[in-house]
């Protein structure tokens, strides 16, 4: 992973404002016979855009390596995701507002379906609605109360997710995730990494076999549990980079990638307009950097649905126009990983990005996976793309003489 370390000796704050949109999971598959989603979907502001932009592909971590959401995201704030391996649960922790605690553990979960012999069958439940998610957490937290083994408490985050959070001395996250990331298999606990993570890692044991007691006899009947993270302590955004940045997101997980890195989370809605009407109010305010998140494009590969990921790009196409009305300094869309339809899963694939400024060389194609692989940014590590941005919205500093 490339040292861009130099790039916070070279910038400078100025009065242009960029803005980095990421597609999560657009990257997709395409052969000869059968198109990718980006290829598939009628987007005519995106390739009139593209006519006008610089295109390449980018690899969230380095070739071949599958990220995971996080490790994406900060590759595409400027963090190396090597260096900062952090884990899941304290994103999602931020992501639904808590306050990292200094003698906190934080966990990511999922609500599952088991069947009687302990075989996960269904990882998310059947994505089971929010308000569902929201009783079942206060049913075990009422119940957690009388426990006194261990001090801990979950909280509901998006349909079948939510956050657990551990309190207590010397907890450790050195720890493998109890979450058998298939189905068709039994569930699993977690494991210690190294002898400094027995003590942690056999609480959080003990934990779910207390909820596993408690659930045992509901449809949604057990959990998995993945990312035990602490507070990491990253350098903020704005020392990094000298710039101000806000976050439109909305979904947890990553609310809280941005705010791990400092940038102030503003308001919005459920859909996809009201992300463009969050910038738009907004754009005239202090922000010179915004972070523009797009669920569904991931979601739906995660589902194999290729028509509800065609549906998601095409409603972005849409409200495209009114983002290049604003007149950015500096526009990149990508994403933070590939989410192939036919895998159901994130991949290792590198991911198609377009950056659009009055200083772009303009590669007169249009935006895929198929024309981004001839682009003039060629492939390059996703960790490149904030500097690239600041480059081309004259914020970086010529180095050397």
């Amino acid at each position: 992973m490339a040292d861009i370390s130099i790039v916070e000796k070279l910038v400078n704050k100025t009065d242009s404002k960029i803005v980095q949109i990421i597609l999560d999971g657009v990257g997709d598959l395409f052969t000869a016979n059968k198109k990718s989603p980006l290829e598939f979907a009628l987007t005519p502001n995106l390739d009139e855009l593209a006519i006008h932009s610089s295109l390449g592909l980018a690899d969230p971590i380095f070739p071949g390596i599958t990220p995971g959401s996080g490790p994406g995201h900060l590759a595409l704030f400027g963090y190396d995701p090597i260096k900062n391996d952090i884990g899941r649960g304290v994103l999602e922790a931020l992501g639904i507002g808590l306050t990292l605690r200094k003698n906190g553990l934080y966990a990511r979960g999922n609500f599952c379906i088991l069947d009687k012999d302990g075989i996960v069958v269904d990882r998310r439940a059947g994505r089971i609605p929010t308000e569902e998610n929201a009783k079942i957490c206060e049913k075990i937290n009422k119940e957690l109360e009388t426990y006194k083994d261990i001090k801990v408490k979950i909280y509901p985050v998006k349909e079948h997710r939510f956050v657990a959070e551990f309190l207590g001395e010397e907890l450790f996250a050195d720890i493998d995730d109890a979450d058998t990331e298939k189905v068709g298999i039994p569930y699993k606990y977690a494991i210690a990494q190294n002898e400094k993570s027995l003590k942690t890692t056999e609480m959080i044991n003990k934990f779910i076999d207390f909820v596993l007691d408690i659930v045992k006899s509901d449809k949604v009947n057990g959990i998995l549990l993945r990312g035990c993270s602490v507070d990491p302590g990253l350098i903020t955004f704005d020392k990094k980079f000298k710039l101000t940045p806000a976050a439109i997101a909305q979904y947890p997980m990553y609310k809280g990638l941005a705010s791990l890195v400092g940038m102030h989370l503003l308001p919005v809605g459920d859909k996809m307009e009201d992300l463009v009407e969050t910038l738009k109010q907004y754009w005239n305010e202090e922000y010179d950097y915004f972070f523009f998140h797009v669920k569904k494009t991931d979601s739906y590969g995660e589902d194999g649905n290729f028509d509800g990921k065609v549906h998601i790009i095409e409603e972005f196409d849409k409200i495209l126009p009114q983002i290049l009305a604003l007149r950015p300094d500096a526009l990149l869309i990508t994403g933070d990983h590939s989410t192939p339809c036919p895998m159901k899963s994130h991949s290792w694939h590198p991911v198609p990005l377009l950056i659009h400024s009055s200083f772009a060389r303009e590669d007169n194609m249009v935006f895929n996976e198929k024309s981004c692989c001839t682009g003039s940014l060629s492939r390059i590590p996703a960790i490149y793309e904030i500097p690239l941005l600041l480059a081309h919205s004259g914020k970086l500093s010529k180095y050397g003489a």
